[in-house]
């Protein structure tokens, strides 16, 4: 996290007294998940701006705790971005040694055309 941004939830906030972030609780961070999967999923399927009520409904949790990790839209558009961008980067060594290489290569290029639908997607949400 750059000097200049905000964390986007109050348990990333760095510990007053020691300065080090302090990690979500188990519930915290699950709902966390939930609501970045649930973000996913409606950035990658909607061609137009996707609602913030939706994607809590869809994860399983009320408006009020999509805002308390997410404050803004563009917070959450961020955390899927992030999400996305790691597992795109982070799968093909996986693939390589679980598959063939043109099998990995194949498999990792449609994950990267996955991502890049999110990411339209994504845009269009900011708008």
């Amino acid at each position: 996290m750059s000097p200049d941004q905000e964390p986007s939830h109050a348990a990333d906030r760095p510990d007053e007294q020691t300065g080090a972030e302090r990690p979500l609780r188990a519930h915290a961070r699950r709902n966390r998940e939930k609501l970045v999967a649930a973000a996913r999923a409606a950035f990658t399927a909607a061609d137009d701006t996707v609602p913030l009520d939706g994607i809590a409904r869809a994860a399983g949790v009320g408006i009020g705790t999509l805002y308390r990790h997410f404050p803004t839209r563009e917070a959450l558009v961020e955390a899927v971005y992030a999400a996305e961008l790691d597992d795109v980067t982070t799968s093909a060594s996986a693939l390589l040694d679980e598959l063939p290489p043109e099998r990995a290569l194949r498999t990792w290029m449609e994950r990267y055309a996955a991502f890049v639908a999110t990411k339209r997607s994504m845009l269009n949400t900011l708008h």
